[in-house]
């Protein structure tokens, strides 16, 4: 691809594309491409980062959704994936793991609680603490909706195969628990969307 014809050149500075300031010919100001004949990207710095952050606004919910669905379409190969990295890649793990407590020292102290548990025991956390240590953790508000908690929900359902770990449960309002039933998150959300809007 050649900028030619679409770039003004002036010395050592060249316009921006997209703004029309002159600004010097630099990777200071431009980004690099190989593929132009300036060697550098029609569009400034500016213009770019303007340009990706509005991008990604407005792709954000579409891109969390193919996230979510990648995840959930191949949740145990990326677990085995993750093992296998944790395993050849031990200290820089615990690394990320402890800024992980650091950034979020109350569900870290739930999992510590629950490995001692399951070290002394044999088993992890007994279901009621697990469950009251997961109101503590989002502060007795229903994560869906704000309100001040009274159930507990299997973000994948128990009926579909969701399990009662500390990572599959929520703390909920009695609304949200009953409207969500045995969908799963994606389709309650959905619903729930389409009913506001329509």
């Amino acid at each position: 691809m050649s900028d030619r014809g679409l770039v003004q050149t002036s010395g050592n500075h060249k316009r921006c594309t997209r703004c029309g300031r002159w600004l010097p010919s630099t990777k200071e100001y431009f980004f690099a491409d190989a593929r132009t004949d300036t060697g550098l990207q029609a569009g400034c710095k500016d213009c770019y980062k303007e340009h990706r952050a509005a991008y990604l606004d407005r792709t954000r919910e579409d891109r969390k959704k193919r996230a979510m669905e990648y995840y959930w379409s191949n949740r145990d190969a990326l677990a085995e994936a993750g093992r296998r990295y944790r395993q050849s890649h031990r200290q820089s793990a615990n690394d990320a793991a402890s800024r992980w407590s650091k950034r979020h020292p109350a569900a870290a102290q739930v999992r510590s609680l629950s490995s001692q548990s399951r070290a002394k025991t044999g088993y992890p956390i007994c279901p009621i603490m697990r469950w009251w240590l997961v109101g503590v953790l989002y502060h007795d508000q229903c994560v869906y909706c704000g309100d001040p908690m009274e159930h507990f929900d299997h973000v994948i359902p128990y009926s579909r195969g969701g399990q009662s770990g500390i990572d599959n449960i929520v703390p909920t309002c009695e609304f949200c628990n009953r409207s969500k039933h045995s969908r799963t998150l994606l389709t309650w959300l959905s619903k729930r969307r389409s009913e506001t809007n329509g």
